[in-house]
């Protein structure tokens, strides 16, 4: 691998959760009791999405990625061994931004206040530094997508932040680059904020193209603002299972804890 290179995985993976598959059709949030988080199955122009809002004033949303001996958790299985002896379970979780084959994370990480990897503005090759990139941060007055340029202007005090490229939609309107004809397709995970505030996770089930995973946040999910997370190995944790039945190892991972 050369030096400043942060890699897309290629594979496409067989996914597990049961989806509506009528065009165009939704149903309707399903709420986990008292966790904050609300998942749905929707299918748009042929395509079946998961997608899984969490609501910050019930939720907490945190990141993870190795313990404080320096151990990586790696996957879901090792979060939830690390959890487990903490009396803490498993709600939600989804594998975070691109990382490079060390699994270090390819841009900025901050869990629990602490900044881990710095803000990356380096150029270089692979989806990670398409431009603009951004990053997915929480503070005290909520999460926001921000594009990385801008990025060193937020004054608030930052709870956990992740970044990755590219955006997929700024200011409400994605990325011209991004065409709805493209044969780049693959399985895509992202991360966005709605206009009430929730953070909106998305997974697509089939390969898309970046257009048509962007138009996902914009026009169903209603995010100003929406940032890619990885590719064909991303998966999410939900109900007890996972998107993806192979297992794969991650860097960070954002979830949602809840005491056993």
């Amino acid at each position: 691998m050369k030096p400043g290179i942060c890699w897309q995985w290629a594979l496409i993976l067989p996914l597990a959760i049961a989806v509506l598959s009528a065009p165009g059709c939704k149903r309707a949030g399903t709420p986990a009791a008292n966790t904050g988080v609300a998942d749905q199955q929707i299918n748009v122009g042929g395509s079946d999405f998961t997608v899984v809002r969490v609501d910050l004033k019930q939720a907490d949303l945190r990141f993870f990625w190795r313990t404080a001996d320096g151990r990586r958790l790696a996957n879901f299985d090792g979060l939830q061994q690390f959890l487990h002896r903490s009396h803490q379970r498993l709600v939600f979780a989804a594998n975070a931004g691109i990382f490079d084959p060390t699994f270090t994370p390819c841009g900025l990480h901050i869990e629990e206040g602490r900044q881990l990897v710095p803000l990356n503005t380096h150029p270089g090759a692979g989806n990670f530094y398409v431009q603009p990139n951004g990053v997915f941060f929480v503070d005290d007055r909520g999460a926001q997508v921000i594009d990385t340029a801008h990025f060193t202007a937020t004054a608030a005090p930052i709870r956990l932040a992740t970044q990755s490229g590219p955006l997929l939609v700024l200011g409400g309107k994605i990325d011209s680059a991004f065409d709805p004809n493209s044969n780049n397709r693959q399985i895509r995970s992202g991360v966005g904020v709605d206009g009430q505030r929730q953070v909106c996770f998305a997974i697509s089930h089939q390969p898309v193209t970046f257009y048509a995973f962007a138009a996902i946040f914009r026009d169903q999910l209603n995010c100003a603002n929406a940032l890619y997370l990885d590719g064909a190995i991303s998966s999410f944790y939900l109900h007890g299972t996972k998107t993806s039945d192979r297992p794969e190892d991650f860097a960070g991972i954002l979830a949602v804890t809840q005491a056993e």
